[in-house]
């Protein structure tokens, strides 16, 4: 009974851990350790579909939770797991609406301070990708408004709450991973 109680109690702070908590940008080092991967395995892994690409010896875990629209310009997160080297990415998924972009842009604007700014893409490597999600999850966080421009039409960028959500926690699961937060 007890061990029931403490897996329910583990299992909702781990769906609500981490929201608004600020990343280290130092800690980056795609490293996976033994009991980051044992939470994930054990506790958050169940909240994701997983591929595996066993040539490659890679894990890809995408959130079941996330909300696929074709209609609108989206990029989907997915956390590439190598278990053999110990290490996880974040691998950035950007639908039809980015085929031709070679630079990715998005734009921020707050609000509360009239502050704007843009975040910027320009390599598909896995420093670059982090660096991109972080600063895009930093912007979720502090509630700033996300914009995409495309062949000059401006696009309301991960503006659904759910959305938002989907990529707020893929991105705090990958910093758990990795001892980021």
């Amino acid at each position: 009974m007890y061990r029931f109680l403490i897996l329910a109690i583990l299992t909702l702070a781990a769906c609500q851990m981490d929201n608004g908590k600020a990343v280290n940008t130092e800690a980056f080092n795609f490293r996976v350790y033994d009991d980051t991967q044992i939470f994930f395995k054990n506790i958050r892994q169940s909240s994701y579909e997983l591929e595996e690409l066993k040539e490659a010896k890679l894990k890809v875990f995408r959130l079941k939770a996330r909300k696929i629209n074709n209609e609108i310009p989206q990029i989907q997160l997915a956390i590439l797991v190598n278990w053999m080297k110990d290490e996880a990415y974040v691998l950035t998924e950007p639908n039809a609406f980015f085929e031709d972009v070679e630079i990715i842009s998005v734009d921020w604007h707050d609000e509360a301070s009239d502050s704007t700014g843009v975040i910027i893409m320009a390599q598909r490597e896995k420093t670059n990708m982090l660096k991109f999600s972080n600063q895009i999850y930093e912007a979720i966080i502090s509630g700033k408004k996300l914009t995409v421009t495309l062949n000059g039409t401006t696009f309301d960028f991960l503006s659904d709450p759910k959305e938002r959500e989907a990529f707020r926690i893929t991105m705090a699961d990958y910093f758990r991973l990795t001892r980021a937060f």
